[in-house]
């Protein structure tokens, strides 16, 4: 009916006046997502409106059998134990949504078992008949209102730690307008148990909707409103038209992450689409014929020198005329749309291909007041390349990492006495041409060469007794690090790259904490401040990495972490950078 009276001309109305929520922040994630910030909303009648709470969970996903979490589940039924005994909240009704069924009938089970356990808890539950405490899963919680929610966001690493990027109704048609009717059900506060990260959730390899918003109001309710201004204008400034607001959110809807206004000083470009490959630069350069494009002196100047100059730089740019959108903006858009996927296709970045390519710097963003000023600029790995000539002039050639050339034995003799010579030999040279090596790089290296194609405990155990005692050595937990001789490693300021040219491509894993906490060094030195997330994927990526699995994010993030103990970097809000 809907269809048929909006067809027939009849205005759409939409929602303008939101009153349920009692705290401002409970509506700021839905009214700017879903609403585009033209929601009536109220100020509270408090300085510091953190209705939304992160409550961080170190649980597990129990993805291949039940489906469940049940550190959350434990953790929601405590919450709700402490809620109804709390003489400060045992007024406030309070609701649970769960991400699936499977949870939503654990924490059943597990909150009576503690029911039964607790006969004050069981008093205080039956006496809330006004309200009654719910527990729903999402698909199920449409028009239920509590004061309080809990989420048990569920979703997370399993017992491997492997993340998979299925959230279940989120991952479906319409998984965000769940999304929206779940976390608007409070009046006075959210509390989300979650072992999920936002920065676990790869949006490279999901385009939905709902995943994509999920992401997005995990960073608000750890952030606030902030993450919501980063997400949506990482620049500072507003789209210079509604022309341009128009392009971004269609885009947006579209799963594309857009930025308007990229650059610095006087021109900048109307919209820079990000490379959803790798968030630390731009697919492609929108113009539109707004402000900029205006304000060229002629024709030539606006339509040949700009462009060709951009292009020079390593953008790629495609153009929109105003005219040609008020007639028809889907055919517009869907040329944008068209243009983007055939370069994801065309184009698809090789795992050695190093994210620091051409450097763009932009407006500082609105200080905070506990912020550093320079910390408020930020810098971008943009564009990226088209050809070796739009390298950078002032950036030196960086060290590549190249895997040593040993010569090959006969894997008969790999155990006899007369092999015990050569192999020293072998696992000395290659110590010192890769070093700082991890055992299992060193040894997979030499038994290779012998034709062994397993390394088992017996060859590690050879190999182990025949490292020169020269060599130096250090232990990070189970892993052992070969160095070569004389190499003194806590004033090493060395790093490689990975090289396309041969097969250097290394996980986080294979790499010393030194050697990790160097290349930090190097993309902060290269780039200025940056989010600790951008940094961990350039460091990723420098090594040859096409993703960043939440093992290496997090081995790079304890490489951070040292560096920040060591006085190196600082990390502020919102970014890292270098102390001097």
């Amino acid at each position: 009916i809907l269809d048929e009276c909006l067809g027939a001309g009849m205005n759409r109305l939409s929602l303008q006046w939101h009153y349920r929520s009692k705290h401002e922040s409970l509506i700021t994630f839905s009214n700017i997502a879903y609403y585009d910030s033209k929601l009536i909303t109220f100020p509270s009648p408090v300085t510091d409106d953190v209705a939304v709470r992160f409550e961080r969970v170190n649980g597990v996903y129990d993805r291949g059998a039940t489906r469940t979490n049940r550190a959350e589940a434990e953790a929601i039924v405590k919450g709700i134990e402490a809620h109804f005994l709390s003489n400060a909240k045992k007024d406030q009704t309070l609701g649970v949504v769960t991400f699936n069924q499977t949870q939503q009938s654990l924490i059943e089970t597990l909150l009576d078992a503690r029911r039964r356990t607790s006969q004050a808890l069981d008093r205080a539950i039956a006496a809330s008949s006004h309200e009654p405490l719910f527990i729903k899963n999402l698909e199920n919680v449409q028009g239920d209102e509590r004061d309080v929610i809990f989420f048990s966001i569920t979703y997370g690493p399993d017992a491997t730690g492997k993340i998979t990027m299925n959230f279940g109704p989120l991952n479906g048609e319409g998984g965000h307008r769940r999304l929206n009717v779940a976390i608007s059900r409070a009046r006075e506060g959210v509390v989300i148990y979650s072992t999920l990260m936002p920065q676990q959730i790869d949006l490279a390899k999901v385009r939905a909707a709902g995943v994509r918003d999920l992401k997005h109001y995990l960073e608000f309710a750890l952030k606030g409103p902030r993450a919501l201004v980063e997400r949506s204008m990482p620049t500072g400034l507003e789209p210079d038209s509604p022309f341009e607001t128009a392009v971004i959110k269609v885009l947006r809807d579209r799963n594309w992450v857009v930025h308007p206004q990229v650059g610095c000083s006087g021109y900048r470009i109307d919209l820079g689409v990000v490379d959803p490959r790798a968030p630390g630069r731009y697919l492609v350069g929108i113009e539109c014929d707004g402000r900029s494009y205006h304000s060229g002196a002629t024709a030539r100047d606006r339509d040949r020198l700009r462009q060709h100059v951009l292009e020079g730089l390593g953008w790629r740019i495609h153009r929109i005329w105003s005219t040609d959108w008020w007639l028809n903006p889907d055919a517009e858009i869907d040329k944008v749309v068209a243009r983007l996927q055939e370069i994801l296709a065309s184009d698809a970045p090789s795992a050695d291909e190093p994210l620091v390519n051409q450097e763009v710097v932009l407006e500082p963003q609105p200080a905070d007041e506990d912020m550093p000023p320079e910390v408020g600029r930020t810098t971008l790995f943009g564009p990226a390349q088209t050809s070796a000539t739009t390298r950078p002039i002032d950036m030196p050639a960086l060290p590549a990492y190249s895997p040593a050339s040993i010569p090959g034995g006969d894997p008969v003799k790999f155990y006899e006495p007369s092999a015990a010579r050569a192999l020293a030999e072998q696992l000395l040279h290659v110590v010192e041409s890769e070093g700082p090596i991890s055992e299992l790089v060193l040894f997979r290296r030499v038994a290779r060469a012998w034709g062994l194609e397993r390394t088992g405990s017996r060859i590690v155990e050879r190999l182990r007794n025949l490292v020169p005692a020269s060599v130096g050595r250090t232990v990070e937990a189970a892993t052992t690090f070969y160095w070569p001789q004389g190499q003194e490693r806590l004033s090493w300021s060395g790093f490689r790259l990975a090289n396309h040219e041969n097969t250097s491509h290394r996980h986080v894993d294979d790499v010393c904490m030194e050697e990790l906490g160097n290349l930090v060094h190097h993309v902060l030195d290269y780039g200025g401040s940056a989010p600790r997330q951008d940094v961990v994927r350039s460091v990723c990526r420098l090594l040859g990495m096409a993703r960043t699995p939440s093992d290496a994010e997090a081995r790079v993030g304890s490489a951070i972490d040292h560096l920040c103990k060591a006085g190196k970097v600082v990390e502020v809000p919102g970014a890292l950078r270098l102390t001097s």
